[in-house]
């Protein structure tokens, strides 16, 4: 009798839980101020697959294209869930030459396999200065509890050479100088899947004590430092800063402890963007993520922006500001201590990045679980150029995967645009025939943008 009273309840349930279904993840969606309507007009920039199924570029802060515009790097992984990314799974670097198209397809110059890499940024390939330089990491070897060593390689892979470098790789300069990556690319799991190395829970647990930081790497010597993360800390004095932002007193339970997650040069190779988590029930209101900026010998800390959950996505821009998702809008940073957000847009979304050579504007994609918001089908995403002012106009519309569509989000496919060196040309993820590839997008005519008037609205 009281199993069927239950049942009885559930079922008298249904009705309200399907109404709270409905308002969760279809009609909250359209809701607020930042709904627009979809432009009539866009620039259509042109576009076409180079990758294989199962494909992915890095970051919309290093370009997957090539200095001299004729290859494309990429990484390609065997699978796309239905789990999560298992430790040792082994994924693949690969190269496309995109001047030996062969109908519809683009052929591999290069291949290598890896078992350093997670879902959204693969095994960190990028360029360096030149197509001779190709950087990603690779495992060479294991610690005394099983977790993988994670090292850096540049490969000369036109000619078949490869160095091993005495740090992982992260993010490397513009001219190939230098090359910095956080102390443990697994720790990156402490704060957020899919962007370092995968091990396992145990693995992850005895990272937690071991001292953090930032590698820089000198690419030319192979000389190294090591920026602790306790030194920026306390030059930063973020122990005194947190409740000074937020107020309040500290949770009880959990340690809190503070993390390096993103690691980031500024166009120059001059300094250092630091994004630095802090996690923890023990944590004070407030002390989430800071963007500190810093000098390669870990000199001039600065605390440029601090958040707690409304914010994401700091990058440099190509004057020397940060751009980034923060409080509902898309903001501009200078470099200084405690900077205010200059708006470039009262709609956030996805990863805004400058244009090279255009430091008047910024594009930025849309999250797939941002369609409706944007006046977007679900399984599209926008790339919107931002030219201050709260004035926008789109390149195009491109397939992504409707949200909810793969089995865990750490599989998500988020565009990550990412200018060529000149900055003309696009590298994007799509989805294209129910998987991720890489995409490249014809050479933008910026000037003809910018004089169409019919493409801009606020």
């Amino acid at each position: 009798m009281p199993q069927q009273s239950l049942l009885k309840r559930g079922i008298k349930f249904t009705p309200l839980l399907v109404i709270l279904w409905a308002t969760v993840w279809v009609v909250a969606p359209r809701w607020g101020a930042a709904t627009i309507k979809r432009p009539r007009s866009t620039y259509d920039v042109r576009w076409q697959v180079v990758g294989g199924a199962r494909t992915t570029h890095r970051f919309f802060d290093s370009s997957a294209i090539s200095p001299s515009g004729r290859y494309v790097c990429a990484t390609r992984t065997r699978r796309e869930g239905p789990a999560d990314v298992t430790p040792g799974d082994v994924a693949e670097v690969v190269v496309y030459d995109l001047q030996k198209k062969r109908k519809d397809r683009f052929p591999v110059a290069y291949r290598r396999p890896t078992a350093a890499w997670d879902a959204q940024l693969g095994a960190q390939v990028q360029w360096g200065a030149s197509d001779d330089e190709l950087y990603f990491n690779d495992v060479v070897g294991t610690r005394g509890d099983g977790a993988p060593i994670v090292r850096g390689v540049r490969s000369d892979w036109q000619r078949g050479r490869e160095t091993r470098l005495p740090t992982p790789v992260y993010h490397v300069t513009r001219d190939g100088a230098r090359a910095a990556a956080p102390r443990d690319l697994a720790a990156l799991r402490m704060t957020q899947d899919g962007y370092g190395v995968v091990v396992t829970p145990e693995q992850l647990r005895h990272l937690e004590s071991q001292k953090d930081g930032v590698h820089v790497l000198d690419l030319r010597t192979n000389a190294t430092a090591f920026l602790e993360l306790s030194a920026l800390v306390a030059a930063a004095e973020l122990d005194s800063r947190p409740r000074a932002v937020a107020g309040g007193d500290a949770r009880k339970g959990a340690e809190c402890h503070r993390h390096v997650f993103h690691v980031k040069w500024n166009a120059k190779g001059t300094r250092l963007l630091v994004v630095v988590r802090a996690r923890g029930q023990g944590c004070p209101r407030g002390d989430a993520n800071h963007a500190l900026t810093v000098n390669p010998d870990g000199a001039d800390v600065r605390v440029v922006a601090t958040w707690l959950r409304d914010g994401n996505h700091p990058n440099w821009l190509e004057d020397g500001r940060l751009s980034m998702n923060y409080e509902g809008k898309v903001c501009a940073f200078d470099d200084v201590e405690g900077g205010s957000c200059q708006v470039l847009s009262e709609r956030a979304s996805g990863h805004p990045v400058g244009v090279p050579g255009r430091g008047d504007l910024v594009v930025t994609d849309t999250y797939a679980k941002e369609h409706a918001a944007f006046g977007l089908e679900a399984g599209e995403a926008a790339l919107r150029v931002l030219s201050g002012g709260d004035r926008e106009a789109w390149l195009g519309v491109f397939p992504v995967a409707a949200f909810g569509t793969m089995p865990t989000d750490v599989w998500r496919c988020d565009a990550h645009p990412a200018f060529d060196v000149k900055g003309r040309r696009l590298a994007l993820n799509v989805w294209v025939r129910g998987s991720r590839r890489v995409a490249i997008t014809d050479e933008i005519d910026w000037d003809a943008l910018l004089k169409r008037r019919d493409l801009w609205f606020s």
